[in-house]
């Protein structure tokens, strides 16, 4: 399902993002939003990964190791942040619905954060601590592999081994 389109008297297109009355799962949004891994970063706000998830690690943000090198690939959209807040009240079942198309960012983050508190079933735990173990496995081996790409040859060995010679006759 995507977002309707409404039209303003200024004939501006915007998103509206409908309410569900039928709880949703973490695994049904990510797989409807074609298994974006920004929202794997939106359904960990507010959660901890050691003690909810039973994960070996205390973070799962992109302010932390593995992920500030990727930040870009990781950090949440508000798009995605309001379908979230979205998903969490049709969760709980909250009797006054928020409108969060024309928050801030930071009014986004306090309210996944402290007003809607992921209330998490076992089948999201599940879903979440795979994913999440992951795609934590997933960008640590990128960003060693990078690493490694970008470390300079030791010097003296520039032209020792084949590898040089193959570069040299290839860039020709």
């Amino acid at each position: 399902k995507k977002p309707a389109k409404v039209t303003s008297s200024s004939d501006e297109a915007h998103d509206v993002i409908s309410f569900s009355t039928e709880s949703q799962s973490c695994r049904d949004l990510w797989e409807e939003n074609e298994r974006d891994p920004k929202f794997i970063f939106a359904f960990m706000i507010g959660v901890n990964p050691r003690r909810d998830l039973g994960l070996g690690f205390d973070h799962f943000d992109v302010d932390h190791s593995p992920f500030v090198k990727r930040k870009r690939e990781c950090k949440p959209t508000s798009k995605i942040m309001q379908k979230e807040i979205v998903r969490r009240a049709v969760n709980a079942k909250a009797p006054r619905r928020p409108r969060p198309a024309q928050w801030s960012g930071d009014k986004l983050l306090d309210w996944l954060k402290n007003k809607l508190p992921p209330q998490l079933t076992s089948d999201d735990c599940v879903f979440l601590r795979n994913e999440c173990q992951a795609l934590f496995t997933e960008i640590l081996s990128r960003n060693r592999e990078e690493s490694m790409l970008q470390q300079p040859l030791p010097s003296g060995q520039g032209w020792t081994d084949e590898r040089s010679y193959l570069r040299l006759y290839h860039s020709i």
